[in-house]
């Protein structure tokens, strides 16, 4: 007759081992991952937070006008007119005079392509005086009415505010 195992092995069996070692594991990728994220926290933004659009000067303006490929991906706060906003355009696209600053009357400083969806642009019509936080695109050419083609900055719209009308 064979005596039956006694003392400390007498309970274990191998799978209760491998789901241990397995438990163990685990615990130990967790802590790598929380000690990761806790390192990341204090080194980079978060992807959901977003920064707010950046006030311009005059000049700031000048400058992403004259080079709007320097400053893609660049989100700003201009000021403009909507100079045509119609079948030609589409509902998404729309061409106004922009500046950085608010002007006193319907003059702004430079002839821009912006862009956005329908629903934020459905309110906006040709006349319509607005404020808008935007993103820049860099330069879009597009066809005239006259044959020929133009070149102006490109902006992606996040957000605009109808603030007058003329015309």
């Amino acid at each position: 007759m064979s005596a039956a195992p006694v003392g400390p092995r007498a309970n274990k069996s191998p799978r209760r081992g491998r789901n241990v070692l397995l438990t163990v594991a685990v615990l130990g990728l967790l802590a790598v991952v929380a000690v990761g994220v806790a390192v990341n926290l204090g080194s980079a933004p978060s992807p959901f937070v977003t920064e707010p659009a950046r006030a311009l000067t005059a000049r700031d303006w000048a400058l992403i006008a004259k080079d709007p490929e320097a400053h893609s991906g660049e989100q700003v706060v201009v000021y403009g007119v909507v100079t045509q906003f119609d079948s030609a355009t589409g509902t998404t696209r729309f061409r106004a005079e922009v500046d950085g600053v608010p002007q006193e009357n319907s003059v702004f400083g430079t002839n821009t392509i912006l862009t956005g969806s329908g629903r934020a642009l459905d309110p906006v019509v040709e006349g319509d005086l607005f404020t808008a936080e935007v993103t820049v695109q860099g330069a879009a050419t597009y066809d005239t009415a006259l044959g020929g083609s133009a070149t102006a900055p490109e902006l992606e719209v996040d957000t605009i505010t109808v603030t007058g009308h003329i015309g």
